[in-house]
């Protein structure tokens, strides 16, 4: 078969290219390497207020982190807080809020409402005037002119004779915590303890690598400034990047530890199967180009990968290992090629390719590193091993080939049993099974963090990232309408206690007709002539021109709009602003310490344009229709797998061979109920290899001819391999990863119990 070699010598030589090539641009290029759990979720169709709001919501707060340095001595705390303030702002990937800059915006932005006092009323000032008890007002005016005790005030007398807009910004949302400042730092005193507050926020993102290496090695530099000062001073932190660096930071750290255990017991396993480490280095460089291949080839295609693709990526090593393994066990000259090589490749991209029907776009990527590398590895050993000229010794005793026959003499045995025991198992599986899909599995935060984080929180109320009211409107006016008809509502569950407190965009920018309404009730009250504005300045003597003056600002005030109102609003009010996204506007309510969502939702339903979005339930729900999508596509693996197997064969005797990981997957089900363990996408993606190495194990026996007892030596070193890095997988503390792991283990012992089900003689 000359001419069929020399045409695969020339792909393996344009695969050579492309890896050089691409390696080069990789060396040259920014390696992004994604570790955000979300990135794995669908690209919604369509972009819902929903979405947007929570994308807007986890950039301001989510990237948020807050450090408070908390101690007796307040003199101490205000010195290691500012050392810390200089660590911070060392680093390029962090970005500090200083509290000066704060109150500089909220001067500016009391500014630009000045200038509409006439629109603006607080709820309490607007109900006394509606009353009629505006005379109060006057007495209390002309006494706070004459005391010069008085804090100083944001408007001058004559510009605001009653002191109205005073109360007015008096009565709005702190956005910063009361608290002193000291140089630049920010100083809280609470039953005898000083806080030093740091509040930042990362310029890249939580979920970047970078980012969290940068954070992890902060931390470090920051208990070395407090254990300077002896152990009097307590760091404590709040935000999401403590979680997502120790996340990264042990998923890194165990798949180094899991690499190397399973490297390293490989390694003695090829030794006692061929006593020479000449096959290991072959088995390893075909596996090396595959996965080189596959990083290349998505790197380029995608610009960024998953870290989970890299996890799904290296689990595909046992999968390759098969091919050098066969490849490697024959006795007889390596001339004649691997029979079954080419059905076991495709039967594995055929089940791999059936994830790309996934509306998922990192399972996607992970299905195409998979075709990509599993090719690439297959076609190493088709092109490199003959010419590797390495014969397989006739040692046929010892342990691991008397160990590969043991599924056969069980299946003598047992015969056809094995097979009702599956169906039997199978039926009370399904029915037994659970599947959950909390996003919580995922990760298991640290409890120490989150105690840091609560203690935090009793001292600084925040803003809830993940479950807040979505509002939405035609209009602008409208969304402002509903902001101001829910508040009622909103008072009554912080009385209930469901939610600590909010923030609404109407109370800074009220609607346009409520404006009317105050600026109708102020001039038909107080503002009228000879009301109690003019008799304070009359009873003070302001000249003629300075009543002129107010009277024409009266005459000439214009309603604050949300685009003037928008352009100076500070960044904690402005997120809760949206816009128009397709057609609609929206405005997010901020919730502080959610305490019951249920209460939440039920008064959500009563109003058509509000909405209650719980992030972490969204997610959660997006995920089930993913397992059940993932789940569907397998069957769809299995039947199109059954079709390749029938067109080679051209018998129906040939889909027995399907038995085997259909067998395995039931069984590995079974394992995982009796030990309580619901069900998650990670274990269906761990059935996908399941299936990929059973039809493997199953094509290469029915291939194998007189070659058997070879056969089922290397079907036995690629389940101990697979055995080795899946179970060291299973012990992660990543629950996804040891999930994956696990499930793969099982599932491998299974294939290779049952491989006499591929009836070869």
């Amino acid at each position: 078969s000359m001419p069929r070699s020399r045409s695969l010598d020339w792909v393996f030589f344009c695969l050579v290219l492309v890896i050089v090539l691409g390696s080069l641009r990789l060396w040259q290029g920014d390696f992004r390497l994604q570790s955000n759990l979300l990135a794995l979720l669908p690209d919604e169709e369509g972009v819902s207020g929903s979405r947007l709001a929570s994308e807007q919501l986890s950039t301001h707060l989510g990237d948020d982190f807050v450090f408070i340095v908390a101690g007796a001595d307040s003199q101490r705390v205000i010195e290691v807080t500012r050392r810390s303030r200089e660590l911070i702002e060392a680093s390029p990937h962090f970005q500090l809020i200083s509290p000066r800059e704060q109150l500089e915006s909220r001067i500016r932005f009391i500014e630009v409402l000045k200038q509409h006092r006439f629109h603006l009323l607080s709820a309490d000032q607007f109900t006394q005037l509606e009353s009629g008890n505006s005379h109060a007002l006057l007495k209390e005016a002309i006494l706070a002119a004459y005391d010069l005790t008085a804090t100083a005030s944001v408007t001058t007398l004559a510009e605001d004779p009653l002191g109205l807009f005073n109360r007015y910004v008096m009565s709005l949302p702190e956005d910063s915590v009361a608290a002193d400042v000291h140089g630049e730092v920010l100083l809280l005193e609470s039953q005898g303890t000083s806080y030093g507050l740091l509040h930042g926020h990362t310029k890249e993102g939580a979920f970047n690598l970078d980012v969290q290496t940068a954070m992890a090695a902060l931390e470090t530099d920051l208990a070395h400034v407090l254990d300077r000062q002896g152990t009097q001073l307590r760091l404590l932190r709040a935000g999401a990047i403590f979680h997502a660096s120790r996340a990264a930071n042990s998923a890194k750290h165990e798949v180094t530890l899991i690499g190397l255990g399973s490297a390293l017991g490989i390694l003695l396993l090829f030794i006692a199967t061929f006593r020479s480490v000449w096959p290991l280095i072959l088995s390893l460089s075909s596996i090396a180009f595959g996965c080189l291949f596959a990083l290349v080839f998505c790197w380029n295609l995608y610009g960024e990968l998953h870290l989970l693709t890299l996890v799904f990526g290296a689990s595909l090593i046992g999968v390759a290992v098969d091919y050098s393994l066969h490849y490697l066990t024959r006795s007889q000259t390596s001339n004649a090629g691997l029979p079954g090589l080419g059905l076991a490749l495709l039967t594995s991209i055929v089940g791999y390719g059936s994830l790309l029907e996934a509306r998922l776009p990192g399972i996607r990527e992970m299905a195409v590193f998979s075709i990509a590398g599993l090719m690439a590895s297959g076609l190493f050993v088709v092109v490199i091993f003959p010419r590797a000229s390495y014969q397989m010794g006739q040692a046929r005793t010892g342990l691991l080939p008397a160990i590969s026959r043991v599924p056969s003499l069980l299946a003598q045995r047992l015969d056809n049993r094995i097979l009702w025991g599956i169906i039997a198992l199978g039926v009370l599986v399904l029915t037994q099974v659970q599947m959950t899909n909390n996003i919580r599995i995922f990760h298991t935060p640290d409890p120490a963090l989150l105690r840091e984080q609560a203690r935090i929180e009793s001292l600084l109320p925040a803003h809830a990232p993940n479950q807040f009211y979505l509002i939405q409107g035609e209009t602008p006016e409208l969304v402002l309408l509903t902001a101001e008809a829910i508040k009622p509502h909103l008072n009554t569950l912080v009385r209930s206690g469901s939610i600590g407190g909010y923030a609404l965009v109407s109370d800074t920018l009220p609607s346009l007709e409520r404006q009317k309404e105050i600026n109708q009730l102020l001039t038909s009250t107080v503002y009228r002539e000879k009301g109690e504005a003019d008799a304070f300045f009359s009873s003070l003597g302001f000249s003629e021109k300075v009543q002129e003056s107010f009277r024409n600002n009266l005459q000439q005030a214009q309603p604050l709009s949300p685009s003037m109102w928008f352009a100076d609003a500070p960044m904690e009010q402005k997120i809760m602003w949206l816009g128009q996204q397709e057609g609609l506007h929206y405005s997010i309510v901020l919730l502080e310490s959610v305490r019951d969502t249920s209460e939440l939702k039920r008064a959500a339903s009563n109003w058509a344009s509000i909405e209650f979005v719980d992030t972490v339930v969204s997610i959660s729900r997006n995920l089930e229709a993913r397992t059940r999508a993932a789940y569907q596509l397998l069957i769809l693996a299995y039947v199109a797998i059954g079709t390749v197997l029938l067109l080679r064969y051209r018998q129906l005797s040939a889909l027995r061979l399907l038995l085997i990981p259909m067998g395995s997957s039931i069984m590995t089900a079974a394992f995982l109920t009796a030990l309580g363990a619901p069900l998650t996408l990670f274990h269906i993606f761990a059935l996908y290899l399941i299936l990929g190495l059973g039809m493997d194990y199953g094509i290469f026996l029915k291939e194998s001819g007189a070659e058997e007892d070879s056969c089922l030596l290397a079907i036995l070193v690629s389940v101990l391999t697979s055995v080795l890095s899946f179970g060291l997988l299973a012990l992660s503390s990543t629950p996804m990863i040891a999930a994956f792991g696990l499930t793969v283990m099982i599932g491998v012992m299974c294939n290779w119990l049952l491989v006499p089900l591929a009836g070869t003689r």
